[in-house]
């Protein structure tokens, strides 16, 4: 299996919309979904060569993955942050009280019946010798962490609203009441994210391939001018060593400090995920069996769903309405032997859960390194 990193600009603003609601405003989504960008690839192909089994292998299977592109090598906030209710954010922003993450208390209070400490309750943040107190609240976006000093900051996509008129497709003039509002991503914003294939002669071809493309267009209204980017780079990056993903399960069973012959671990969905059950009914969580690791049991989980509406480009009609589970979403299992189940552990971070990983879908990471941090942040 390879990994392809990828770096787009934004050299005018896009629209993703967010749903098919009719409406004087189009929202936006604020990040590049796996599944608009397999699409573009896949257009880009069609308009280069030809229908053959390699594109059918690369962008109608599950042998390469095409994840959501986030903000300035951001990630979600995980579900489990918590800031305060006035000054919300990270100590890395601007007058910010900080962020707890409350997942490994939340732990403590299931399995030990510890109370939940008050530091997840009230802001501790403490201004000449006085401290906020303030109600905590969930806080959502994306963060990223400064290299110098390994401090995490909040990070914002800078969106602005637009005004058109409908176009009569008779007399191609303005059409009376017709006034609405489009909701676009700014322009000169910067959209990482990585690509990966599960079988190396695709990887090979797909580079080969988009060595010869410098732009792309993304979103609505393409003939108008938006949703053009310019690709910044493209390059192939390691995958997950199991050493270090068994440091991760480690520090954060050493600071869980429970005492139990059970080992414990985290997921945190990195994209929206969708999961069914044996009758192929969409859930709202993520469950044992959908990990995949035998003996595993559910402890605990925080999450929200959302609806993920699309449209099918080659038939053009609307696609079936999916319930999804949201990105930041966390869940907690235990094991009896972290050993014998870290072959599953290791596969489920690279190959993701649920359904539709193609599109980026169920990305995930085991312990992530967020909820290791001490203190606030």
């Amino acid at each position: 299996m390879k990994i392809l990193s990828i770096s787009l600009i934004a050299k005018s603003p896009y629209s993703m919309s967010a749903s098919r609601d009719v409406g004087n405003l189009q929202k936006t989504l604020d990040f590049i979904p796996g599944t608009s960008l397999r699409g573009v690839f896949a257009r880009l192909w069609l308009e280069t060569t030809r229908l053959d089994n390699d594109f059918r292998e690369m962008f109608t299977s599950e042998k390469v993955s095409f994840s959501n592109l986030y903000i300035k090598d951001s990630k979600p906030i995980p579900m489990s942050a918590s800031s305060c209710k006035y000054c919300g954010g990270f100590l890395g922003d601007k007058d910010r009280h900080g962020v707890v993450d409350i997942l490994l208390p939340l732990i403590r209070e299931k399995e030990n019946h510890m109370d939940i400490p008050d530091k997840c309750l009230h802001c501790q943040f403490t201004e000449v010798s006085v401290k906020c107190l303030s109600p905590m609240k969930k806080i959502k976006g994306y963060y990223a962490i400064h290299l110098s000093d390994n401090s995490l900051s909040r990070i914002q996509v800078d969106r602005r609203l637009i005004y058109r008129t409908a176009i009569s497709p008779l007399t191609e003039t303005a059409l009376d009441n017709t006034l609405y509002s489009l909701e676009v991503v700014e322009k000169g914003q910067t959209f990482t994210g990585e690509i990966f294939f599960f079988e190396d002669r695709l990887f090979n071809i797909f580079t080969a391939f988009i060595e010869n493309h410098e732009s792309l267009f993304v979103g609505a209204d393409k003939s108008s001018g938006l949703g053009k980017f310019d690709i910044l780079s493209v390059s192939e990056t390691k995958r997950v060593a199991e050493n270090e993903m068994m440091a991760r399960i480690e520090e954060f069973n050493r600071k869980l400090a429970i005492k139990s012959s059970r080992a414990y671990f985290s997921v945190t969905l990195q994209s929206d995920a969708i999961t069914t059950d044996r009758y192929m009914r969409y859930k709202s969580f993520v469950d044992k069996e959908d990990t995949g690791i035998s003996g595993a049991e559910f402890v605990l989980g925080i999450a929200e769903t959302r609806i993920v509406q699309g449209w099918n480009a080659l038939t053009k009609l609307p696609r079936e309405d999916t319930l999804a589970i949201e990105k930041g979403s966390v869940f907690v299992f235990s094991v009896n032997d972290i050993e014998s189940a870290m072959d599953s552990l290791l596969k489920l971070e690279v190959s993701g859960i649920g359904r539709r990983r193609g599109e980026g879908f169920g990305r995930v990471t085991i312990c992530a390194p967020f909820h290791l941090e001490k203190g606030i942040k």
